[in-house]
């Protein structure tokens, strides 16, 4: 009886356990995009221009500003909540390397209304409460990998929007005290296969709906053409694992002769992004992914 009761408790806690780790939701931007003060027209980040900028002038400059816009659609979130964090890869502007301050992000909660199509300096919404800040954040320059990944606590903030049954919550990051600060966050386009992950809002203690496509997983193995395509030298190419398997993704010339292995390792099921920086000749070029029993070979064209 006694051996029974144990056992009961272990499955009990093994229950728990899994139950805990089900209730993290990780939510990317629905949109997101930075203002700045010289720049009087709207425009849309692209993924030529995946980075994010929080920038304040230490001369009191008022033509380098930046304040930077993410909204998350939260109209499907169930449950109770019992943590929301911010969540985001950052790192300095190239030319500010040597900060005389401590780069700082601030996050304000912010009405929901911006809409990127007509967001510019001088009609951005007022920044509402002070939820939390990025303090003294590192040097950490655009080659420097792996990039830190900092974390905001905006629980009760959220929790405020769930109960008034929003529908979407948005935050604006800024440095209100010109502190000389530029600092560069990474946008919902960014490249994944370098760890460049964009402000996402993590919820713990909740779930969402079945028909959230960010928490399910690829119906079938699949390999996407590179993007850009022709490229000169770097390219991205997508592929997307329904079930954990060993993966070589590998790149041949005409000749047939490997290259270059961009991944050779086993993964869980989920979709990755591998980064090709050619270092070969113009030419066309092959690459091949192969997983479990899947394998498919496309072309790609790099033009120097």
């Amino acid at each position: 009886m006694k051996n029974l009761t144990v056992c009961f408790l272990v499955l009990f806690a093994l229950c728990l356990l899994n139950v805990s780790a089900k209730a993290q939701v990780v939510l990317e931007p629905t949109k997101d995009q930075y203002v700045q003060q010289s720049i009087t027209t709207p425009f849309t980040l692209t993924s030529a221009d995946s980075l994010l900028r929080v920038r304040a002038s230490a001369s009191g400059s008022t033509t380098v500003n930046r304040n930077s816009y993410v909204r998350y659609d939260i109209s499907k979130v169930k449950g109770t909540l019992t943590k929301a964090e911010l969540s985001m890869t950052g790192q300095l502007a190239a030319n500010n390397a040597t900060p005389t301050v401590p780069d700082r992000a601030d996050i304000h909660a912010v009405d929901d209304t911006w809409d990127p199509a007509t967001l510019i300096w001088t009609n951005q919404p007022t920044a509402g409460a002070l939820l939390g800040s990025l303090e003294g954040v590192a040097p950490i320059k655009a080659a420097d990998f792996p990039k830190p990944v900092f974390k905001v606590d905006v629980t009760n903030y959220v929790k405020s929007k769930l109960s008034s049954s929003a529908s979407v919550i948005s935050f604006v990051l800024s440095d209100d005290k010109l502190s000389g600060a530029d600092l560069r966050l990474y946008s919902s386009r960014c490249s994944r296969s370098m760890g460049q992950l964009p402000v996402q809002l993590i919820l713990t203690g909740v779930t969402v709906g079945v028909e959230n496509v960010e928490n399910q997983l690829p119906a079938s193995f699949s390999v996407s053409q590179n993007y850009p395509n022709p490229f000169n030298p770097t390219t991205m190419i997508q592929y997307q694992l329904p079930q954990a398997a060993t993966v070589s993704l590998k790149v041949f010339n005409t000749l047939g002769e490997e290259v270059s292995v961009l991944v050779n390792e086993h993964k869980e099921a989920g979709t990755y992004q591998a980064r090709w920086n050619a270092t070969t000749p113009s030419g066309v070029y092959f690459y091949r992914l192969q997983a479990g029993g899947y394998v498919e070979t496309k072309k790609m064209i790099l033009l120097r």
